[in-house]
């Protein structure tokens, strides 16, 4: 992926990467955008993280169904959100994260 692209809903809004100089800005920016796309609720602590639903415990399998499909829908909400968040640095700073990792 070149440092042009960057996922669509980013580029619609004029949203700017983080390039090391812009965190005040980029930081605003980046929460209305986890805001709008939903797990905003995650970030301030307001929800809370599901774990996986174990499928040894004797439960109903229309109640493990249910919680499954609630770890799994979370799950997505939070793999969209980090990938936000990471179409949302350049690729200086992905490196520089990269390897500091």
């Amino acid at each position: 992926m070149t440092e042009q692209e960057c996922s669509v809903s980013l580029m619609r809004s004029g949203f700017l990467k983080l390039d090391g100089t812009n965190y005040s800005m980029w930081s605003m920016r980046m929460t209305d955008v986890l805001q709008r796309e939903g797990p905003w609720d995650l970030r301030i602590g307001d929800e809370v993280i599901v774990k996986r639903p174990d499928s040894t415990i004797l439960i109903l399998p229309r109640e493990y169904q249910t919680a499954l499909n609630w770890y799994q829908a979370q799950r997505r909400r939070i793999q969209k959100a980090v990938g936000t968040l990471c179409l949302g640095r350049t690729d200086v700073i992905a490196v520089s994260y990269f390897n500091e990792v």
